[in-house]
């Protein structure tokens, strides 16, 4: 529901920056709604913020953010950014109806900003050994742990290339039906 609520909320400012919202700009939103809607489904994942790089008319960059009550370890958290990171890719380059709206194809990780933030019931970061947010920068994932007790962020984070956690996954042959390419 949130989700829906920040898509319309989308929608509106899209429409009132321009006098007409590009078939790019539906396009790609819908693209994220419906991805939004099975990752909320499939792994329990709200999304929590949407958004599109589109600087000259066609995408370059597609942003989701997720936020969901799971605690989960490293292990478990490396296994979940990549999947949904690989399910949004596969999808991204199967939909025929989505590629006009491409600045390039095939899209890659690299054209992808996808963010899992960990959160207790009470909207509160979780604890270690649980991780509170997982992103990619640059090619990088970063597994972020937080300090209840200051309030922030630990400054020390487990990182990794991409494609050392999509081989990691792929050699425990944890996600199962995805063409799990580096470059797809």
């Amino acid at each position: 529901m949130k989700f829906q609520i920040i898509l319309c909320l989308l929608m509106i400012l899209c429409q009132g920056c321009v006098p007409k919202v590009s078939k790019e700009c539906t396009a790609a939103y819908c693209f994220m709604g419906d991805f939004a809607k099975k990752q909320q489904f499939e792994n329990g994942l709200s999304a929590y913020g949407v958004g599109l790089s589109m600087p000259d008319g066609k995408i370059k960059k597609l942003t989701l953010y997720f936020v969901t009550q799971r605690k989960l370890e490293v292990e478990e958290s490396r296994i979940l950014y990549i999947t949904v990171t690989q399910q949004m890719l596969n999808q991204i380059n199967a939909d025929e109806g989505l590629r006009f709206c491409l600045d390039h194809y095939p899209f890659t990780v690299d054209d992808l900003n996808i963010s899992l933030a960990f959160e207790k019931e009470t909207g509160r970061d979780v604890d270690p050994p649980y991780i509170a947010y997982v992103a990619m920068t640059r090619g990088i994932i970063r597994y972020v742990f937080y300090d209840a007790s200051t309030d922030r962020f630990f400054k020390e984070q487990i990182t990794e290339p991409y494609e050392e956690a999509l081989r990691i996954v792929r050699s425990e042959g944890k996600v199962a039906g995805l063409n799990l390419s580096c470059r797809q």
